[in-house]
């Protein structure tokens, strides 16, 4: 994406890899990158100051893009014959107590179903690419995992093939089961979809989605933040086809304030006004974040 941008800009990008979240913030809290790629839990973590973030607290992020939707879910072994919550009790299931992100996952998908810690039969792993190692190993019956990532493909393509929990949202108990799944994680939303391993057009899942955030600090000059959330919408068509998720990276799936967590920055929102698209529904939306999530000014000086 920043390469396109870069060629229709004539501005040079510099990206920083960074795989450990702590690497990922401290670039950003140091003021060594202005913006930072994270997913929603990462996100979450630090506007709330929970898991990594708890040593430095809750961040100022705020929101300069949302990106289009990734799925995932709690994935079983199809000829385990479990299809339903209740089928989950008593079974062995991959936990991370070193990875508080895929260990969200799990509570609150445990959550949606109704069940708790200890009707189930934990299995400690090192992180989440253990899990999807454990599940394809058969060494647990159900594992976090990335519903179009290589695992599940590898399991959904075996003999034992690949099934996931549902987590339809229809009924009054599927709602009253999404608030408790989105008590624990606010900002992820139910999924009907044909692209997970193992699912199809005609049989899709009920599973979980969540959105990639571009991110800044509060206090990121304005007309940055407005420059770049502008290049991003206006370059979508020169960057879509650099791969099938940036295709999901579009202005109305960033518009749709029912997913949002994270507060906008100013500098965002003024673009959004500017063309036309910021609407007393999202102002709505984006005071009940920033009440949420007051802090300010939370990089290093």
């Amino acid at each position: 994406m920043t390469s396109k941008i870069g060629e229709a800009t004539k501005v040079k990008f510099s990206v920083i890899p960074a795989q450990r979240t702590m690497e990922r913030a401290m670039i950003l809290r140091k003021g060594e990158a202005p913006f930072q790629f994270e997913t929603a839990i990462g996100t979450l973590f630090a506007l709330k100051g929970t898991a990594e973030y708890k040593e430095l607290g809750p961040q100022s992020y705020r929101a300069a893009w949302v990106g289009g939707v990734l799925i995932q879910g709690l994935a079983t072994r199809a000829s385990a014959n479990i299809r339903k919550w209740s089928d989950l009790k008593g079974k062995k299931v991959a936990s991370y107590p070193y990875h508080a992100a895929p260990q969200h996952h799990v509570d609150a998908s445990l959550a949606y179903g109704n069940l708790r810690s200890k009707d189930v039969a934990f299995v400690p792993m090192s992180g989440y690419p253990a899990g999807a190692k454990a599940l394809l190993a058969g060494s647990v019956d159900a594992a976090s995992l990335a519903a179009e990532s290589a695992p599940a493909k590898e399991l959904a393509a075996s003999v034992q093939g690949v099934s996931w929990l549902p987590l339809p949202n229809i009924t009054p108990e599927d709602k009253a089961a999404w608030a408790r799944f989105q008590n624990i994680l606010p900002g992820f939303f139910p999924v009907r979809t044909p692209r997970a391993a193992g699912a199809s057009k005609d049989k899709p899942v009920d599973i979980w989605g969540y959105y990639y955030h571009v991110i800044a600090f509060d206090d990121t000059d304005k007309n940055l933040v407005y420059w770049f959330t502008k290049q991003i919408n206006e370059n979508y068509p020169a960057f879509k086809t650099v791969s099938a998720y940036l295709s999901t990276w579009t202005l109305e799936e960033c518009l749709k304030p029912e997913a949002w967590f994270a507060p906008w920055h100013e500098g965002s929102i003024q673009y959004f006004k500017d063309i036309g698209r910021w609407t007393p529904e999202m102002e709505a939306k984006q005071q009940t974040m920033l009440a949420t999530h007051p802090q300010k000014m939370t990089r290093l000086k």
